[in-house]
């Protein structure tokens, strides 16, 4: 999942309470069992967009 470009935002909070927003566009598909690891490793939230719909 090469990435081309990221954007990370603070969504308030500190510390382990503090949140981001995270922004990021891939070259390729993104699999389940990718969003899956994202999800292990902590990831809420997950939304995929085909960069059609990211860019309209």
């Amino acid at each position: 999942m090469p990435v081309r470009s990221s954007s990370c935002l603070s969504q308030g909070g500190t510390g382990a309470n503090g949140a981001l927003s995270l922004q990021t566009m891939c070259e390729g598909a993104v699999s389940w069992q990718q969003l899956e690891e994202l999800e292990r490793a902590g990831a809420r939230g997950l939304m995929v967009l085909g960069v059609e719909r990211s860019l309209a």
